[in-house]
């Protein structure tokens, strides 16, 4: 999987764009088994949270299919709870 690493700046049901450090931008569309909620990503997206997304590509599709989203300094992604097949624990975080 692929990771990207960025600010969510607009949400619209499971969908979302992802602007990047470089101010680069891409859409994604939340995996129907991520840990998260559509309801959760506007919430992120209000906060100016910066995130962590881990997604695939999806073929055929302009955009990227997001597994998880974690804040990008959450101390899961060293201790590699984001590995394919695991569910994330600290998603819904508020800060």
């Amino acid at each position: 999987m692929k990771t990207a690493i960025g600010i969510i700046t607009v949400v619209q049901e499971g969908r979302f764009r992802l602007s990047r450090e470089d101010g680069s931008s891409e859409l994604y569309i939340l995996h129907r088994n991520a840990p998260l909620e559509p309801q959760d990503l506007k919430p992120l997206a209000a906060r100016g949270t910066r995130v962590r997304v881990r997604y695939e590509d999806a073929p055929g599709v302009v955009a990227g299919l997001a597994h998880d989203i974690l804040p990008a300094t959450n101390p899961a992604f060293a201790r590699g709870a984001w590995r394919a097949g695991a569910r994330s624990t600290t998603a819904r975080v508020t800060s």
